[in-house]
């Protein structure tokens, strides 16, 4: 039998296995039009009665036999074009040997000038789908693919691209699905406002959407969509084409602050709630299921006029090596069904499984130095990386930039278990931060590449003054609660000899060990006292006071009554005078907010705990009670300035 015959023996086979499906589809159709109308004749509207989340993710027209039966339909059809290309192979594999002639400039123009479609058309018979970018499909095809000669272009991301950049593939397509969002990343374009609007002008071109700094491939396509929905309200009020509300990446907080923030809280959570019950091993300090999701509060920049922050970049690099210290916890750590999760927190080289973002170019370049000059402390922590792999890591290489630490822009579109988001600015640098906070679109889409845990660093008092940072912190629905941090996180010599404190029984076995074990001072800055700490009977503080004076140990706490309200002061002064009763000491201090616990020239501990007076259970706001011990070479100098900045002028015990 000739393979013409074959051929059209097995088309004939499968045109009567799609008549087949085909009637089976129709059967299904019918009844999914049935249930669609069963939908419409609801009398109750939507949020009215009906469980929104439920009905954003079910499919009412697609059944399990719908289902099964399209995935039956397309295998016939992969098996028909198999066979197509295995009959058809000499003159396919001549016109793919021309095809990459072609491409290779090998006699290029005489080529395309007579095949130059045609021989797409053959590799696109062997490989459907072809990956670009906009910038290269002029290049890519040139004149050999004309106006509608692709069958479908899918624009991924088309919200980042300036709507010029699409003229060239939907010219040549017949038809385009275009996907992207309108409230993350948006068009970087280097055309001054003024000239964009000048030749819109000139060219009579009325509509907004046209102009590369107002709109986005993205945006130019919604006005065209007849299936859509109004996000937000007033000036900010856009229309979205057939928005996708069902968001299945993050878990909370990040998914509800982006909600809050970008959606007008029109999206839905299509995600499990994270939880690591049943989990076997130790879980490591930063990542899913460590430190949940906070805003590091950092001091104000020691430099006010530059976008790059000291300490913000020292607090991020300690992360990262606590990370990799703790790589053998990484490796050990299992679910409750046994599957291991190292990937969770570490790369294939060992290195952290995160994303560190900024805003700023400047930042984000200050951050990979600053990891390539820890290199040692990185290998120290685990001798199997290499300098070469650190700074890969940081970097990148020769060929492709670094995939973990950049600027907002070079993430869009990709996802990461954790990740910290480094805001930098000073106090001069305002318009950078107001820049930065114009609209959700940063936040949102730095929030939104974490899976499971969102870290923020920076000046919570600085960032908030721009609405969408304000609204992590401070908004309806979960949001990051704000931990403060000491300034010695990011200027001590050893850094590897901080330790975190993040439960109630820590602070106080720290708080015991400090009147117990001190051998010439303890001091306490506690901006707020309360009788029911200081009578905690799981940690009775006046006798511990009393037995440390008794030993010849001052105890001195810094405290301001014109901090506590009006409603609290008898209690206040009832605590004090007990205090002081038992030995302690009140120097007059003016303002002071620090929550710190000094042991004579030894040890600091700085965080958010208020030491005399924080509640003394262990409610689900634990997290919120974070502090850090120090107790490096440096400690002297870290305690001195430490006391000279609540007491003004000072030295230590």
């Amino acid at each position: 039998m000739h393979g013409y015959d074959i051929l059209r023996n097995q088309t004939n086979q499968f045109e009567n296995r799609n008549r087949e499906i085909d009637t089976h589809i129709a059967a299904i159709r019918s009844e999914a039009e049935t249930a669609r109308k069963t939908l419409r004749d609801i009398p109750q509207p939507l949020g009215d009665g009906i469980n929104i989340a439920a009905f954003e993710q079910s499919a009412p027209g697609l059944t399990e036999q719908f289902d099964l039966a399209r995935e039956e339909l397309f295998i016939c059809a992969i098996e028909l074009h198999k066979a197509f290309i295995k009959e058809a192979a000499q003159p396919i594999t001549a016109n793919l040997n021309l095809f990459s002639m072609m491409l290779k400039n090998e006699n290029r123009k005489v080529i395309s000038e007579h095949l130059g479609s045609d021989l797409w058309n053959t590799f696109f018979l062997t490989t459907p789908v072809i990956s670009s970018t906009f910038a290269s499909v002029g290049s890519m095809f040139g004149d050999d693919m004309r106006e509608n000669s692709l069958g479908w272009s899918l624009l991924d991301e088309s919200g980042q691209a300036v709507p010029q950049a699409a003229v060239g593939t939907l010219w040549r397509s017949r038809r385009a699905i275009v996907v992207g969002d309108p409230k993350q990343v948006e068009p970087v374009c280097e055309s001054e406002t003024g000239l964009t609007a000048l030749l819109a002008k000139s060219n009579s071109v009325c509509v907004p959407d046209f102009d590369p700094n107002l709109g986005s491939a993205q945006t130019l396509s919604d006005r065209r969509a007849t299936l859509g929905a109004y996000l937000g309200t007033g000036e900010d009020r856009i229309w979205v084409g057939c928005p996708l509300r069902v968001h299945r990446r993050s878990s909370d907080p990040m998914f509800s602050i982006s909600n809050r923030i970008s959606y007008a809280n029109t999206m839905v959570l299509g995600k499990k709630p994270f939880s690591t019950e049943g989990w076997s091993g130790t879980i490591p300090d930063y990542g899913p299921g460590g430190h949940p999701s906070c805003w590091f509060d950092t001091p104000p920049n020691v430099d006010p006029a530059n976008k790059v922050d000291v300490i913000q970049t020292n607090i991020v690099v300690n992360m990262l090596v606590r990370m990799v210290e703790q790589h053998a916890l990484a490796h050990i750590l299992k679910d409750a069904e046994g599957k291991h999760l190292k990937d969770d927190y570490l790369c294939a080289d060992d290195m952290p499984n995160i994303f560190v973002i900024s805003a700023f170019k400047a930042v984000s370049e200050a951050i990979q130095d600053a990891v390539v000059e820890a290199t040692p402390r990185f290998i120290k922590a685990n001798p199997a990386l290499t300098p070469a792999i650190v700074s890969r890591w940081a970097k990148g290489d020769d060929k492709s930039k670094s995939e973990r630490i950049g600027t907002v822009h070079a993430f869009q579109g990709k996802e990461a278990p954790s990740v910290i988001m480094a805001l930098g600015g000073g106090s001069e640098t305002l318009g950078a931060v107001n820049w930065a906070g114009k609209t959700a679109n940063i936040l949102n889409v730095a929030a939104t590449r974490a899976k499971e845990s969102f870290y923020i660093i920076g000046n919570h008092k600085l960032w908030s003054q721009t609405a969408p940072f304000l609204s992590a912190t401070n908004g309806n629905g979960p949001q990051l609660p704000v931990i403060e941090l000491p300034e010695f996180m990011g200027t001590v010599h050893d850094p590897e000899s901080i330790t975190r404190l993040d439960s109630l029984k820590q602070h106080l076995d720290t708080l015991r060990k400090a009147f117990e074990e001190a051998e010439a001072c303890v001091r306490v800055s506690s901006p707020y006292i309360t009788e029911n700490a200081i009578d905690y009977e799981g940690l009775p503080i006046i006798p511990l006071i009393e037995a440390a004076v008794k030993r010849g140990v001052e105890v001195i706490v810094y405290n301001d009554l014109s901090m506590t309200s009006d409603s609290k002061m008898d209690v206040a002064e009832r605590a004090r005078k007990r205090l002081a009763a038992a030995g302690a000491s009140f120097p007059s201090v003016s303002k002071v907010h620090a929550k710190t616990l000094i042991v004579d020239d030894i040890q600091i501990v700085e965080g958010s705990f208020n030491w005399l007076s924080s509640a003394r259970q262990n409610t689900p706001y634990r997290y919120h009670e974070s502090s850090f011990i120090y107790s490096g070479s440096d400690i002297a100098d870290v305690i001195t300035q430490a006391v000279a900045k609540i007491e003004g002028t000072a030295s230590a015990c």
